[in-house]
């Protein structure tokens, strides 16, 4: 090959690998540089890629006709649905790019849908010019959402909050908050060895391919020096199988099995608390550790109060609804729809009650209310928490057992007052 044609085809590739990147520096620039607020014309897209964008160190150059030959057909095809108008829940997605492409056409100091800007001055001697910006389909109040959610959580190390911070604005560069979390924040109060994302890997992992793992599990205890340490339960290490991860009260837990169904039930573990030693392949002791049933987290988390794992029972409980004790409020939050409620018959708040319905030691005008029935299938021991963290709002009526459970705790508790 003579060294005309090798030039010549040298620059032929070029222009094909230039023509092959050219819509993904469009397509960055517009992630990087617009918004809803702020579209860019064809020029100003020009301007932005050339300025930023650089083939072995030297600057591209993208032109308008370039620009406006590919952005157009990519954001009407078909294939990638962009919309023009409409709200975040309305986005079609169906490539999974994570973005959408409006174009718009400006109307004195606003912008409008380029659409409807043809049709309105259509037939008008009117030159309309076009307009582009990209959005995350993540809208900013999910993602101050998550961001918010990660930075009070004291079991990310700093580090970890910092990086997740910046993998999540990387979604939308837009995006503004009055305060973006740092590895310095907070640092002396973050768990600086954690080990919750690693975990969290590995369990999935395991979840997918059937495996079992020896763990230790900790708990938080004195040990000597003035900060409280994580020290090792008793009976670990041993074996269990990962059955699903949830959130549940501002924390990450692990539901798993540590035996067969139906002589154990799911226990819940704090993902933070627990040291994987070993992972097993091992079919026989996963189908053995089979749990009984795999509810939805939602539903589990509120049949599971404060994450106390155990097997579920049918408990009834007496609450004092009024406008002022925020009992009701509790129930919700703790028990959610799975609660059923009735007003409490005379007789149960005679036979349980015993003083009446309005009856305290010094009665309060705002704490008088009304008497509620509440029907839940749940965990008893989140119930006992529940029902001593308001025993001047709540009388459990059945099961006795879990009723004089209370009671003794109630009764221990009051000794520490005398």
């Amino acid at each position: 090959m003579s060294k005309q044609a090798s030039a010549d085809s040298e620059k032929s590739e070029n222009r094909q690998k230039e023509s092959r990147l050219n819509l993904l520096y469009i397509f960055l620039t517009l992630k990087n540089f617009s918004s809803k607020e702020h579209p860019l014309s064809i020029s100003e897209i020009r301007d932005k890629a050339n300025s930023t964008f650089f083939d072995n160190g030297i600057s591209i150059k993208l032109n308008t006709s370039t620009i406006s030959r590919l952005l157009e057909p990519f954001r009407t095809n078909e294939n990638f649905s962009f919309l023009s108008e409409g709200d975040a829940a309305d986005y079609s997605d169906p490539q999974r790019l994570g973005y959408n492409i409006f174009c718009v056409a400006k109307e004195n100091d606003t912008f409008i849908p380029y659409e409807d800007a043809e049709a309105k001055y259509a037939g008008k001697d009117a030159r309309l010019m076009r307009y582009y910006y990209c959005e995350s389909v993540f809208s900013d109040a999910e993602l101050h959402t998550l961001l918010d959610a990660i930075a009070v959580n004291n079991y990310f190390s700093p580090g970890d909050i910092a990086t997740l911070t910046a993998k999540l604005l990387g979604l939308n560069p837009q995006f503004t908050m009055a305060h973006r979390p740092s590895a310095t924040d907070d640092a002396e109060i973050k768990d600086e060895s954690s080990m919750l994302l690693n975990n969290i890997e590995d369990f999935d992992r395991m979840i997918k391919k059937k495996q079992v793992a020896e763990i230790i599990y900790y708990n938080y205890g004195y040990n000597g020096s003035s900060r409280l340490e994580a020290l090792p339960r008793s009976n670990y290490p041993r074996i269990i199988r990962p059955v699903k991860m949830m959130w549940s009260n501002g924390f990450y837990y692990l539901v798993a099995m540590l035996g067969p169904s139906p002589q154990y039930a799911p226990s819940n573990l704090r993902m933070d608390r627990i040291q994987i030693c070993d992972v097993l392949d091992s079919p026989e002791l996963w189908k053995a550790y089979a749990p009984p049933e795999q509810p939805s987290s939602s539903v589990y988390r509120l049949k599971n109060p404060v994450m106390y794992g155990g097997k579920e029972e049918t408990i009834h409980m007496l609450c004092r609804q009024s406008e002022y004790n925020g009992m009701m409020n509790a129930v919700m939050d703790t028990f959610g729809t799975l609660a059923h409620c009735r007003p409490a018959t005379q007789e149960e708040q005679e036979q349980y009650l015993g003083y009446g319905t309005r009856y305290q030691p010094n009665p309060d005008p705002k704490e008088e209310g009304t008497w509620i029935h509440v029907r839940v299938n749940s965990t008893a021991r989140g119930v006992v928490l529940f029902a001593t963290q308001y025993c001047n709002h709540c009388r459990v009526i059945s099961p006795q057992s879990l009723a004089d459970d209370i009671k003794k705790k109630l009764t221990e508790g009051s000794l520490f007052y005398q």
